[in-house]
């Protein structure tokens, strides 16, 4: 039980403002001394952390919610993990929480007679005989404690409370006195492999968290289990572009634990993590090629839902027959601006296929078909490791990446494939000049669809191109009616702050939203980063493969959204992001508007060089006008934009051959 509420427990990534500061903790046995008596400070982090949890005096809510902001800070520190647990209790109630890809799964327990007591008791049994996989551990992944220092947050002091709780009862507030050693246990469990349980003799109620679910018999009359959703989207982002704020931190040592080796091979860390609990929480490793070790690859882990499967594998069938049939006519490789995977496979969980409901929630085939939620399975793959676009290096390479991508996504929509889920985590860089500049990546939403044919009158009343060299001429206004379909329930698919409004209103998603995708795909990388890392920083990311080391924390160059675009990520809005990126369209006043307003302006002037702002004016006018202007026709107006390929790709040429001379000077490649 830390004893020091006033810093958070280091290694959460939290957002700003997120409190990260639990009441119980459970650490495995090296965090303890030989007589469990003392906690060793440094393990307390969020990467040694084995369950969580809250204690409130009558706020059952409350505690859910925050044991759910844990839960997801376990999730970005230990991506391997396949499912989350955590507590949260009250005076007279208790409530065991699972977290994985279908949701989250509670158990409440009523401690107002004999029976919820003698459960929470089963419940800390439990706690004190978990081995690692009762709390999510993957027997896959081979961690490693390695020492670290970190920046951890300071949360505001709240005033004492006017009297101190009676005994027995939990404290309904955080306390803020600190202690000359960060974490002591008077009550704190471990998890471990010995034959003895640890538990403490004081303390016990306050100071508990659970190893697994009780079995159906240990379910009373007061007691439920119930299913929830604590995740909106399908990888909600939290994530690194919201790098917490710099003031009230202090450095702190740290024993991380690392993943060393992944599914048998050797790793070196870790590229890419989704914080979201329900959904696909996506997390990519860099590991060795076994064959060769110079070789470094990319593998990806992802909870699939089961009725998903089908059309993913149909989609690399497909891309197979058609790199086959290509080759047989000597053409050009057509998976040049693609990143397909050459090895993928299902993962196992105690010797059966690793599902949600199945072999973690341990329910039967017979019983799955009354469930609402999804079942979901973990898949693996294997790829070519590229660069991720946050290692730009300057302007122009961000430009030619996404001209590559866009190169990629033409071909998947000559053959039929929808790939239903463009965004910048999906759009990788070339690793060394002279190699195709950009792909895409990441087939685990894409499905075979025929594309959809484009208006007739759009065609017909189209401009030679869209390209504007001079972004500060004025323009008419030609007003389209707001579109008054409400959102339906469908299965929206893609991330949210990428998707295009279509989508968002639960429309049917076509190439045509790919395509809008990519255009959210420019215009908020210039709010994400301040410029390209310096050379030294880039090379220093090319031998490493590109993995954040532990505690070092966000990139020096990522930078907030402004309030402006901050919404465009809040999972809980789709209806109104919607209806902010359809007014941006719907006219070319809207266009104007967006791209004058003045925290728009203010964002570009703060993060980019004066060399660059007519450059990235420019950009923006050509690509959002072409975007609305795809959906005004003659007596009548689009619901949804209708850019092609080589319209888009036609602007970024005209415009990479008009602003050249900025590139050299701009750039940070640390190849040249």
């Amino acid at each position: 039980a830390p004893q020091d509420k006033y810093h958070g427990v280091p290694l959460s990534y939290e957002p700003d403002g997120e409190d990260m500061r639990p009441d119980f903790l459970v650490l495995p046995v090296e965090a303890f001394s030989p007589d469990f008596k003392t906690v060793y400070p440094k393990y307390v982090n969020f990467t040694a952390l084995r369950a969580v949890g809250e204690s409130k005096n009558k706020d059952f809510t409350s505690g859910l919610d925050q044991v759910h902001r844990y839960a997801r800070g376990i999730r970005r520190a230990q991506p391997w993990v396949h499912f989350v647990v955590a507590l949260t209790v009250t005076r007279s109630r208790l409530a065991l929480v699972r977290g994985d890809g279908s949701g989250t799964e509670r158990l409440e327990l009523a401690l107002s007679d004999g029976r919820g007591c003698i459960e929470l008791i089963r419940i800390l049994l439990g706690i004190a005989l978990a081995e690692g996989d009762d709390l999510g551990q993957s027997s896959e992944v081979e961690l490693e404690t390695k020492e670290r220092s970190c920046n951890v947050s300071k949360a505001k002091a709240r005033p004492p409370p006017k009297a101190p709780p009676a005994e027995g009862h939990y404290r309904e507030s955080k306390t803020t006195a600190s202690s000359s050693q960060l974490y002591s246990i008077p009550g704190s469990l471990s998890t471990h492999d010995t034959s003895q349980p640890v538990l403490s003799s004081s303390g016990l109620a306050p100071h508990i968290s659970d190893a697994s679910v009780p079995s159906s018999a240990a379910v009373s009359s007061n007691s439920k289990r119930s299913y929830s959703e604590i995740d909106y989207g399908d990888d909600a982002e939290e994530d690194e572009r919201k790098p917490s704020k710099k003031a009230n931190r202090t450095e702190v040592p740290v024993v991380a634990f690392i993943p060393v080796a992944v599914y048998g091979r050797k790793c070196l860390g870790i590229l890419f993590t989704a914080s979201s609990i329900r959904g696909r929480g996506t997390a990519v490793f860099c590991v060795v090629d076994v064959e060769d070790e110079s070789r470094l690859l990319a593998l990806k882990t992802s909870w699939q839902d089961v009725a998903r499967v089908g059309e993913q594998n149909e989609v690399l069938e497909k891309l197979e027959e058609s790199r086959l049939e290509q080759n047989t006519l000597q053409q050009r490789n057509p998976h040049a601006n693609l990143v397909v995977p050459f090895e993928s496979f299902i993962a196992s969980r105690k010797n059966e296929t690793c599902t949600t409901l199945g072999a973690i929630r341990a329910f039967l085939d017979d019983q799955l078909p009354a469930f609402t939620v999804e079942n979901r399975v973990l898949s693996v793959s294997l790829s070519e490791l590229k660069r991720p676009v946050k290692y730009f290096w300057g302007v122009h390479d961000f430009v030619r990446g996404v001209r590559g991508a866009l190169l990629g996504h033409r071909y998947l929509t000559s053959i039929g494939v929808l790939h239903r889920d463009i965004s910048e985590n999906n759009v990788v860089l070339a690793r060394r000049p002279g190699e195709e500049r950009g792909y895409l990546i990441d087939f685990d939403m894409a499905k075979l669809q025929e594309p959809e044919k484009r208006t007739v009158a759009t065609v017909r009343t189209e401009r030679e191109t869209f390209f504007i060299r001079d972004a500060d001429v004025a323009r008419s206004s030609s007003p389209i009616p707001s579109d008054e379909t409400k959102p339906i329930k469908a299965l929206r698919t893609g991330t949210i702050s990428y998707m295009s409004f279509n989508v968002l209103a639960g429309r049917r998603h076509t190439y045509f939203d790919d395509m809008e995708s990519f255009l959210y795909v420019v215009f908020l990388f210039f709010f994400s980063y301040a410029g390209p890392l310096s050379k030294e920083e880039l090379r220093d990311a090319d031998t490493r493969g590109f993995v954040q080391p532990t505690g070092r924390g966000r990139f020096t160059h990522t930078r907030s959204w402004p309030n402006v675009l901050e919404m465009w990520s809040d999972g809980r809005k789709f209806y109104l992001i919607g209806q902010a990126k359809d007014s941006s369209l719907a006219t070319r006043a809207g266009v104007t508007a967006l791209l004058h307003h003045p925290q728009v302006k203010h964002c570009l002037l703060q993060n980019w060089a004066s060399g660059l702002q007519a450059g990235i004016s420019s950009l923006f006018l050509s690509l959002w006008t072409m975007f609305a202007e795809s959906r005004i026709i003659p007596a009548s107006h689009l619901p949804r934009t209708e850019v092609m390929h080589d319209q888009f790709i036609d602007v970024l040429d005209r415009w990479l051959e008009a602003f050249h001379d900025t590139e050299q000077e701009f750039s940070n490649c640390p190849f040249t």
